[in-house]
């Protein structure tokens, strides 16, 4: 029996087409690089992987629109990701 790969999985796997948006790979480099580089110098690596993705999932989250609803949208993604 062969299983199909879901779609949502497949288009995540699939390659991208188009240009790179530079300015949010480094927005997320610079949101989450220094949480993980400060916890390992403390000795806290696991730390800071936790950290890292709740500051990936704030990034991921950060759409335009009004300021109260991207509040409302990185919060509790950054939340969801950091606990």
């Amino acid at each position: 029996m062969t299983r199909a790969v879901p779609p949502w999985l497949a288009h995540a796997l699939r390659a991208q087409r188009g240009p790179v948006q530079w300015s949010a790979v480094a927005r997320g480099a610079l949101g989450g690089g220094p949480l993980l580089l400060a916890a390992v110098l403390a000795g806290r690596p696991t730390l800071g992987v936790v950290a890292a993705i709740g500051a990936m999932f704030a990034g991921i989250n950060d759409r335009p629109g009004s300021r109260r609803a991207s509040v409302g949208r990185v919060g509790g993604a950054a939340l969801a990701g950091g606990g």
